[in-house]
């Protein structure tokens, strides 16, 4: 799955690369701000999805995060 934020700058920087000049600028500032507002909103949606406690278990419940507690 791909981030909208990663999303946004990507066309962001592809729409500053070919539009040359002020516009280019805009353009892409303006698909980079987008992709990372909605990239925001995605998570933050997901945040309250779930509950905290529950994804850092999650996290936690990982076996490479587990070895490296043992150590």
């Amino acid at each position: 799955m791909v981030s909208p934020s990663l999303v946004g700058v990507i066309l962001g920087g592809i729409a500053w690369l070919g539009l040359k000049g002020v516009p280019g600028t805009a353009v892409g500032c303006v698909c980079a701000a987008v992709g990372v507002g909605l990239g925001i909103w995605w998570a933050e949606k997901a945040r309250r999805g779930k509950v905290t406690v529950a994804f850092v278990s999650r996290v936690r419940r990982h076996p490479e995060l587990q070895e490296q507690d043992l150590k």
